[in-house]
């Protein structure tokens, strides 16, 4: 024997001693292998050691053992104890190895020979001759005297019931923390025959837990009478287990385990009531293939025990039945595979009665009724069980594609379940969903319920039709397009066509019915025990027949051109102006497919000569057979038009009605092959400047009219007058008033004919000072009084012709000392703080041009009324006396109610509250006292637009004047500072519309009125309609008891920072596409607003109200008060101010910009409020210091860039609306489904101007 050295183990070094006793008795020594330990050097450096190890070695020794037979008592070493094996039975003693010392009744070298007694113990049954024994029904025996009736018989008659078999195969994820059931499956045999067993097909091929719920009871026969040397006996279950068998496809067993009962039973314990048997083993891992089959046994077993007396000793033992056995079994059959269709074989189906589809529905239909139908399913092992099929509305995608959303992928029109033995074609009606694509989905499932998915298109249009862009023209590109492209004038020049992007079928186009399908959204399932996620209901895209690839519509883009799919094109040629050319050729089409030009291979012999007509016709075919056909024809003219005399007559100063200063140019022109298209009028300076330029359409007439003295008609019927006339004004041929006595210009005039050639002729006008109008710089005329008091007036008056664009008006009161400025275009003016009784002469001058020329002063002369009221010094002692008697009372008040203890209560009592509104009622007479004391100034020239628009009247009812009877208000629904907000019906045009209108509230006074009156003439004036401002419709200005009620546009969806605040937590792409169309909508509407010089100043998310589309309608700005005045503390606040407007600036198309920024953080923090945590006092050195906010939650990189441009210290830094608007637009802009919610407007952000 080789002694190993093993250098594994390390122990403290010392020394051990050992307490070694000598072996004594029957003993013999041999070698072994012993072990001891020794200190070695680990590292050495240099000849020195520099770590040390203590190791484990062995060598070879000698040791002592007991003699083979003999043992020690304990670990005595003493080898003095005999050894009998098999030991002694019956009570017999070792007395040396290997020998037995008998009592009695035994005898043989292990005392087992027995010598009717319990030496042949007969039970259950009856001795018979001494020893021999008949045993009971039921028992038998077939193994000697001593095992008399221990064998229970197996036949019809043994009573051993199978209660329940119930297995469970279940899947728990080992990482989930708790533990849980991810899937399971059971089969049971309960109720099943024997040997019958249930049988369960299943495609889950993962378990990693295995269950069984078994019970049994044997009922054993009855017992004969116990003879003196039996003492006892049990029958019953004595042995139950379930035996796990996995049989492989080839017949081959990876695993046969027997598991125990939970329950503990034997044949000295036997259960003689309904053993139930559990039996769960938690690490059932196994490999399972398709095809596999696992085999669950319950046994349980019958029997039990009798216990036996030993007439010698009196002592006991207990001898067993032999066991019947009784089982029942399930069985798991595993298919893993797919269902398989014919054409999916090698070789595929081909016979003509087979269906070769998956599935079958039409491609494209007009019917709203679709037949599905499906055949030729098949599953080689647990057979075909069961069909689905499922019909979804596509949308459109990304840029041309169409798809199921993500969000509807499990939410179908339809979904309905067809067994095998039941099937027959199905049918489902479209008409509900309208016209669109579908997607009709079939999964066809197996026994096991392993499914495979197909799906098939449909495209749904009843009423298919094609129409043409009108931005998009079908013309002739090798014609002029002084002629409407129906004129070319080189007949040596190819005739070419376009119709690009002309024809089109609107629901296959804008749908996307025709774009590339995209795959089936997968459904996720996490599914495996490595917390991973596996797809579900797959339809494999490219690679298999499941997804639609065969027939016209498969998933596939069809070729088209918005909507069109095909092209063809036909043309001819006739001397007669086309005018017999049918709406269709009389030749074979040619075929173009999807070519939208084509140029007309006209060899030289065929080629069209002067006057000749060519007609070209295009047909366009769309996807459901649906076809357009047009035409365009073109006529040929290679010459000039023909000027007759060639020269232009100048007819000056004559009358033209509708025209001022009017004259007359008149020429004489004509074109038998195509007619005159136009005449370029042209007035150039002597120093080559253009002054004036303008086109005037040739002068047509109908054929039927036509004189042939008079007029010309071209072979296509086209006439036209030979003489051409321009009427104009004066004030067109206008120079500086310095220039008027040498200038000359020179008038040419271009007479163009509809295939494109010119003729020009010109002349020279010298002489402007001869012209009308043209030295005409007139004041006011026609001044009246429409209004006289005392202490005030109102006139009216209107505006003489003038060639020059008025640039200001002035009112002047006592000659110069009070200067007053009104609007340019007003009629209409009060003059107030006059004296009574006293005569003035006003006088009003006109501003003209750039240079404010002024024209001369018109003088108006009237008298003030005599004073019908109280002096000023009298009304003050009124008021004052009025205010010491409301004192005396207010204090009688307070004293009888102190008197009744009533008083010096709660402030919110009911007496305290009363005599608030008393003292409040004080407060106000003594506030209408000192208003009206103020000094009127609100027509001063230098004051505020507030009081310029406010003043503004007109001589004439203006279009947006409207009737109070067309409005009739609906529902209150907001407050403001003076104004209250209504929904209300306004009538119009034979229709009748919802808008909001804006009403002064009761009690309102003269000053709330003119900020009404300023906001309604600032709108009517300085604003037009833009789809992202809040639309202005109109004025009631005529109802004394309303005031002036401003009506607007009505936006459903309210102010656009609660609609995003409510959405907050429900975030959907949808959502997002609105976030990034209110971005650019909004800057659109501050680019329109920049454009007309108006200054926002209130711009926050507040101000922006939202239609029902979900369209941004910009709200809350109008006429402004100047800088410093009371309007300041209802600017926007801190929060929203650029740096400059916070220390006071006037606001500017910039500051709106730094707003703007706001504005933006607001939408894509979904509503929050700015600077979060920053109290709005520091805002002003928050930024000042260089803080920006960080980027909101939803925004990306180009929306947080433009927020950080926007918010640029120095104003030059900020870009402009129109950049900003450009920018965006880029990138975003798209509308998209839109619904509708209810709103209310806050009135306090809606431009209130107190």
């Amino acid at each position: 024997m080789k002694c190993v050295c093993l250098l594994l183990l390390v122990v403290p070094l010392g020394i051990v001693f050992v307490s070694v006793e000598a072996w004594s008795g029957n003993t013999v020594t041999y070698r072994d292998c012993c072990y001891r330990y020794r200190r070695v050097c680990r590292y050495r450096w240099w000849g020195s050691c520099c770590s040390w190890k203590t190791i484990k070695e062995g060598y070879y020794c000698t040791k002592t053992r007991c003699r083979y037979g003999w043992t020690d008592t304990g670990g005595n070493q003493v080898c003095n104890k005999p050894v009998c094996w098999p030991s002694c039975k019956n009570g017999g003693t070792c007395v040396s190895p290997g020998r037995c010392n008998c009592p009695v009744q035994f005898t043989g070298y292990r005392c087992d020979s027995a010598q009717c007694s319990y030496l042949a113990p007969c039970y259950p049954g009856t001795c018979q001759n001494g020893d021999g024994c008949d045993c009971a029904s039921g028992f038998q025996t077939t193994r000697g005297k001593q095992n008399y009736c221990l064998e229970i018989e197996d036949n019809v008659n043994t009573n051993l019931d199978m209660y329940q078999m119930q297995v469970r195969m279940s899947f728990w994820p080992r990482y989930k923390n708790p533990p849980m059931e991810l899937h399971y499956i059971m089969a049971d045999s309960t109720d099943m025959t024997y040997p019958q067993k249930d049988s369960f097909w299943t495609n889950r091929d993962r378990f990693n837990r295995l269950e069984t719920t078994c019970s049994s009871q044997y009922f054993p026969p009855d017992l004969t009478g116990k003879p003196n040397f039996i003492t006892g006996s049990t029958l019953g279950v004595v042995q139950g287990n379930i035996q796990v068998k996995l049989i492989k496809l080839d017949g081959t067993v990876s695993l046969d385990k027997f598991l125990s009962c939970e329950k503990s039973v034997s044949n000295l314990n036997p259960e003689t009531e309904i053993f139930n048997c559990s039996v769960q083993d938690p690490n059932f891992d196994r490999l399972i293939e398709h095809r596999d089959r696992l085999e669950v046994t319950y046994r349980a077993k019958g029997g039990g025990y009798r216990e036996v007396l030993n007439g010698n000793t009196n002592g006991r033992f207990n001898q067993s039945f032999t066991a019947v056995t009784r089982s029942k079994a399930v069985e798991f059959k595993f298919d893993l595979i797919a269902p398989v269709h014919c054409i999916e074989n090698s070789p595929p189906c081909t016979s003509s009665n087979e269906m070769k589809s998956m599935l079958n529905v039409p491609d494209f239909t007009r019917s709203s009724r679709i037949t599905i139908s499906w055949d030729n399913w098949g599953d080689g092992d647990s057979g075909m069980y069961r069909y689905a099929w499922e019909v979804f509305k596509m949308t459109k995608g990304a840029g041309t594609e169409i798809e199921i959303h993500p969000d509807r992928a499990l939410d179908p029109l339809i979904n309905q379940e067809v067994l095998q033995a039941d099937y027959a074609p199905q049918s489902y009606d479209l008409s509900g969903s309208g016209p669109g694509m579908y997607s009709v989905i079939l999964e066809a499932g197996d026994l096991a319920n392993n499914t495979k998915y197909v799906r098939r298109l449909v495209v749904y249009d009843p009423n298919p039709t094609i129409t043409t862009d009108p931005a998009q023209r079908f013309y002739v590109t090798s014609a002029n397009a002084a002629g409407n492209y129906t004129y070319q004038n080189d007949i040596s020049a190819p005739i070419t066509i376009t119709w690009a992007k002309h024809f089109r079928n609107a629901l296959h186009e804008e749908n996307n019915l025709l774009g590339k399908v995209r795959p089936y959204p997968k459904e996720l399932r996490d599914d495996t025990e490595e917390n991973k996620f596996v797809f579900r209901k797959v339809i494999p895209y490219n690679t298999t027949k499941q997804d639609d690839w065969e027939g016209e519509r498969t998933a596939n883009e069809i070729p088209n051109r918005r909507g069109i799919v095909n092209f063809k094109i036909q043309y001819d040629k006739d001397s007669t102006g086309g005018v017999n050319q049918g709406p269709v050729p009389t030749k074979p089409w040619i075929e173009k497919t999807l070519t939208e030009s084509y140029t007309i291979p006209y060899s030289v012999p065929e080629r069209p000569g002067e006057g000749d007509t060519v007609t070209i016709w295009v047909k366009a075919t769309d996807a459901m057979g649906t076809e357009k056909v047009e035409k365009r024809q073109v006529t040929f003219d290679s010459t000039q038009p023909d000027v007759r005399n060639g020269s232009i007559k100048f007819l000056m100063n004559v009358p033209v009605p509708g025209i001022h200063f009017s004259s007359m140019f008149e020429i004489t022109a004509q074109d038998p092959q195509s007619g005159i298209a136009h005449v370029l009028w042209t007035f150039t300076r002597s120093n080559g400047s253009v002054l004036y330029q303008n086109t005037v359409p040739g002068a047509r007439i109908s054929s039927a009219d036509c004189d042939s003295f008079e007029c010309t008609c071209t072979p296509a019927r086209d006439c036209f007058y030979h003489k051409q006339t321009f009427p104009l004004s004066n004030c067109e041929m206008i120079v500086e008033k310095e220039s008027l006595d040498t200038e000359v210009i020179t008038v040419t005039a271009d007479v163009t004919n509809m295939a494109g050639l010119v003729k020009r002729v010109s002349m020279l006008k010298d002489d402007l000072t001869a012209l009308n109008g043209t030295e005409s710089y007139f004041p006011p005329q026609n001044i009246s009084l429409k209004s006289l008091t005392a202490d005030s007036c109102t006139i009216t008056w209107s505006f003489p012709p003038s060639c020059f664009h008025r640039t200001g008006l002035w009112v002047l009161v006592n000659g110069e000392t009070d200067k007053r400025a009104v609007h340019e275009d007003a009629t209409e003016f009060a003059i107030t703080g006059l004296e009574p009784a006293t005569q003035y002469q006003i006088f009003m001058v006109t501003d003209y041009g750039d240079l404010k020329i002024q024209s001369d002063k018109t003088a108006f002369k009237f008298t003030t009324a005599e004073q019908e009221a109280l002096t000023p010094g009298a009304i003050a002692g009124i008021v004052i006396g009025f205010i010491i008697i409301a004192l005396l009372i207010l204090m009688i008040i307070i004293f009888c109610l102190w008197k009744r203890g009533v008083i010096f209560q709660k402030e919110g009592t009911p007496v305290n509250k009363q005599l608030h509104r008393v003292s409040r009622a004080i407060n106000t007479v003594r506030q209408t006292v000192r208003r009206d004391a103020f000094t009127n100034n609100a027509y001063k020239a230098e004051e505020d637009d507030i009081y310029m628009y406010g003043a503004m009247a007109f001589s004439t009812r203006q279009p947006w004047q409207l009737d109070d009877s067309s409005l009739t208000l609906m529902d209150h629904v907001g407050e403001g500072r003076f104004a209250t907000i209504y929904k209300a019906s306004w009538r119009h045009d034979g229709k009748q519309d919802i808008v909001a209108a804006k009403m002064l509230k009761a009690g309102f006074t003269e000053d709330d009125a003119m900020k009404m009156m300023a906001k309604i003439n600032f709108s009517a004036t300085q604003l037009e309609d833009h789809d992202n401002v809040v639309k202005f419709f109109g004025a009631v200005t005529d109802n004394q008891g309303w005031g002036p009620v401003l009506v607007m546009e009505y936006c459903e969806m309210g102010q656009m920072d609660k609609w995003l605040a409510a959405r907050r937590s429900q975030v959907t792409e949808q959502i997002m596409e609105n976030l990034f169309r209110f971005a650019v909508g909004i800057a659109k509407g501050m680019e329109y607003l920049a454009s007309k010089k108006v200054t926002h100043s209130r711009l926050a998310a507040r101000n922006i109200l939202l239609t029902f589309t979900l369209d941004p309608k910009v709200a809350g700005f109008g006429p402004q008060h100047k800088q410093g005045d009371e309007e300041k503390a209802t600017r926007v606040p801190a929060k929203w101010a650029a740096p400059e407007v916070l220390q006071d600036k006037p606001a500017t198309e910039k500051s709106d910009v730094w707003s703007y920024g706001i504005v933006l953080w607001e939408i894509f923090s979904m509503g929050q409020v700015p600077y979060p945590n920053i109290h709005g006092s520091e805002v002003g050195a928050r930024i000042k210091s260089g803080y920006r906010m960080e980027k909101p939650e939803f925004a990306d990189d180009t929306h947080y860039d433009m927020m950080k441009d926007c918010w640029q210290f120095k104003q030059s830094k900020r870009p402009t609306f129109g950049t900003i608007r450009a920018r965006l637009s880029q990138q975003y802009g798209a509308p998209g489904n839109r619904q509708s919610v209810d709103f209310y407007y806050d009135s306090k952000q809606l431009g209130d101007f107190d």
